[in-house]
């Protein structure tokens, strides 16, 4: 990357995503600019904006006009990818909004993974990856093959915990606090704060994303397939707005193969 303007020095990223998920609208200040090769890269001093990592997607959206190519971090924090020729300098302050929608899809997506994976766990089934695109999630699970009535049964656990209405709720921990929680999945310790994520009675593990402030704000969940991989099963799933796509989708497949064959839906 090449300098395009000074960076301010010993600025820390302030990650407003940890502290309330639900801003998606506020005041940025750029405390630095640099062309990249996929555009302009910009650091505010305080970002709302949820970067790519931990298998969850980046947010899209607006900087002051400007779309958001793309929302990423590295080992200084989080930052933002705009146009080559967005009009931006250090010291800049601009309105910033979060594409409603697709911060959505994806929280919703993440929170149902928590579930699944949680009780996956409680059968003795370990989650070993996480990853999503825009539709769907998959995690690939310590177990060689699954049956169709151990999908049904766990499609219908999933949503039973949906439907319980359950609180989330995220705090902050220090390294030397962590061994105090029940977490599921103990991270690598390498310092600075912990974010939990607990899903009241269910659930406690260390999660940097993006998360429903209820289960029931996930609405519903699908099993949509499942994968062999490295001798494990890769189960793929939508929940929420993507599942809700994903079913009329599926409807309206279904009644174009009826016109086809002149029939109704339940006949084909």
């Amino acid at each position: 990357a090449r300098e395009e303007t000074r960076v301010t020095s010993g600025v820390r990223v302030e990650k407003g995503y940890w502290e309330d998920s639900t801003i998606l609208s506020f005041d940025g200040v750029v405390t630095t600019v640099m062309v990249v090769d996929e555009g302009l890269l910009i650091r505010l001093e305080k970002t709302y904006f949820y970067p790519e990592s931990g298998g969850q997607l980046g947010d899209g959206g607006t900087v002051c006009t400007e779309p958001v190519i793309a929302s990423k971090q590295d080992e200084r924090g989080p930052y933002l990818v705009l146009r080559k020729d967005a009009h931006v300098g250090v010291g800049d302050i601009f309105s910033c909004s979060i594409d409603r929608e697709r911060r959505l899809r994806h929280t919703q997506l993440h929170s149902a993974q928590h579930i699944l994976s949680r009780l996956l766990e409680d059968r003795g089934i370990h989650t070993l990856s996480f990853h999503m695109t825009e539709d769907q999630a998959s995690i690939e699970i310590g177990i060689p093959s699954l049956t169709q009535s151990q999908i049904a049964d766990l499609e219908n656990a999933v949503e039973r915990v949906i439907w319980s209405c359950l609180p989330v709720h995220t705090w902050l921990v220090g390294v030397d606090e962590l061994l105090s929680y029940d977490v599921r999945r103990a991270p690598e310790l390498t310092g600075g704060p912990i974010r939990l994520v607990q899903i009241s009675g269910l659930d406690t593990n260390p999660c940097g994303g993006t998360h429903v402030v209820s289960t029931g704000g996930i609405g519903c969940f699908l099993i949509t397939n499942t994968d062999k991989v490295r001798g494990n099963v890769r189960l793929y799933f939508t929940a929420g707005s993507a599942a809700t796509r994903f079913i009329r989708i599926q409807r309206r497949a279904l009644e174009d193969t009826g016109h086809l064959l002149t029939c109704g839906t339940a006949d084909v």
